[in-house]
């Protein structure tokens, strides 16, 4: 039976563990309902989007969940300074980060263009209890640049990813979801070619509403023309839903270039309107009849 990640799962004690995380920070749970929390201090108060985290603690083992609880509470309510943290410390949290610009004029993320203006690759700094963004001015300590570190961190996130944890969503011919749902899933993407095997032809058509989902069709046969429709549909849904936003449309990766698809919903329905490079692969797909 094919995967379905969207369907409503018990919860299964979140809404205790989230207390508990939240109690470990110093904090108490005002309100929460199935998709957001009020919490508060005595002093401040805010508002926590729960959309993303209550499928992801629902889809993991009972050992990662506390874990994963504690980090997403961490993570959101105290983010890690980095200043004090050496090159040497910092090599084996490395992470990347892949998303539209981050725009912060004071201090301004290290970044390296995959498609110019739109779509870019960071770095972050990883640990149980934090995660932190690698900004232009730590880099500048370390004597380093985003490209001299950017394989440091891929690699180490090669080394907590495997190619066999692609599910089928739905009824869809070729379609296919990364069965994990954490920070990082998203960021597979950039290394699609270690998780796709054998490597297709024209590559992949992938799908990164926000940082926990990962689709991709394989341009390998001709089915991949219906379940690009799909994948553009289901992403451009899943966006609408999300709480950590990252890319409304499809991005076609070949191998060595990025490309984002032009796909948009109206009230007439999905619409994708693909580049003249792109036609011509699909165009290639339907001659071979694969």
């Amino acid at each position: 039976m094919p995967w379905n990640p969207f369907a409503k799962k018990p919860d299964r004690g979140f809404d205790e563990e989230f207390a508990a995380a939240v109690g470990r920070a110093g904090w108490k749970v005002v309100k929460i309902t199935e998709v957001d929390a009020v919490i508060s201090n005595g002093a401040d108060s805010r508002s926590m989007n729960l959309y993303n985290i209550r499928p992801a603690w629902n889809n993991g083992s009972p050992e990662d969940r506390e874990r994963g609880m504690t980090h997403f509470v961490r993570s959101a309510m105290e983010p890690q300074d980095t200043g004090d943290v050496t090159f040497e410390d910092a090599r084996r949290r490395l992470m990347p980060r892949i998303g539209p610009p981050m725009e912060l004029a004071e201090n301004p993320v290290g970044k390296v263009w995959l498609v110019q203006g739109a779509l870019e690759a960071n770095l972050v700094l990883d640990s149980e209890d934090s995660m932190a963004y690698i900004h232009e001015s730590t880099l500048k300590e370390w004597g380093r640049s985003v490209e001299s570190l950017l394989p440091i961190a891929l690699e180490n996130l090669r080394r907590q990813s495997s190619p066999d944890r692609w599910e089928p969503i739905g009824e869809v011919d070729g379609l296919t979801a990364y069965n994990i749902m954490e920070d990082y899933t998203a960021a597979r993407a950039l290394i699609i070619k270690d998780l796709v095997h054998p490597w297709p032809r024209h590559g992949v058509i992938l799908g990164i509403p926000s940082k926990i989902w990962l689709f991709c069709v394989r341009l390998d046969s001709i089915r991949a023309v219906n379940a690009i429709s799909a994948l553009a549909s289901i992403t451009a849904g899943r966006y609408q839903k999300e709480g950590w936003k990252l890319m409304p449309q499809p991005i076609w990766y070949d191998g060595t270039q990025w490309e984002i698809v032009n796909a948009w919903v109206d009230g007439g329905g999905l619409h994708i309107a693909p580049s003249p490079r792109l036609t011509e692969a699909l165009n290639q797909l339907a001659g071979a009849g694969a």
